[in-house]
């Protein structure tokens, strides 16, 4: 399992924490068809040393509960759902590309998601560390649906708001 901890990426009041702690469960699998890494698995369309091809479902944790916090009044729930899509991957000596595209199966954001990344592996025995970057790209209907404001929403301290798609650039490092 994980622990997942965080400030919501929504509003708080100065005088509220929104820090959130909760326990994920990550099942780790990887088998000839089937695998499971984390919250997403899928099926191996074609895996050889080099190359993977793969149907995906991926858990998205998003979500909006506007009994949360009274600035949320008047805001419709912003629910979790389950993406599916397609995911490459490349290997090389050079490091690792992958590529994936997701949509959303259970009609709650109804948008789209494409996410680029990179990574290197130092390998020292039985230990490994792994830089990693990452570019993703959401459309308008996926980021609207979590970060805008309608305007059957809106109010005087909180304006109508079209975030229009949204990107970013992250990147980390995993150890093993």
């Amino acid at each position: 399992g994980g622990l997942r901890f965080g400030q919501s990426p929504y509003f708080a009041t100065d005088s509220e924490d929104q820090r959130q702690l909760d326990l994920v469960p990550l099942y780790l699998y990887e088998g000839k068809y089937l695998f499971a890494r984390g919250t997403a698995g899928g099926l191996h369309m074609l895996k050889n040393d080099a190359l993977e091809l793969n149907l995906l479902l991926r858990y998205r944790f998003q979500k909006l509960d506007p009994d949360s916090n009274s600035f949320y009044e008047g805001l419709e729930s912003r629910d979790q759902t389950v993406d599916g899509g397609i995911e490459a991957k490349l290997k090389q000596k050079w490091g690792e590309v992958k590529v994936d595209w997701v949509t959303d199966t259970l009609n709650n954001h109804k948008g789209q998601q494409v996410q680029a990344s990179y990574r290197y592996r130092f390998e020292n025995g039985p230990w490994s560390i792994s830089p990693f970057i990452s570019w993703t790209w959401q459309d308008e209907n996926l980021s609207n649906y979590y970060f805008g404001v309608s305007e059957a929403e809106s109010r005087p301290d909180r304006p109508a708001y079209d975030t229009g798609e949204s990107q970013w650039v992250s990147f980390g490092l995993n150890t093993a």
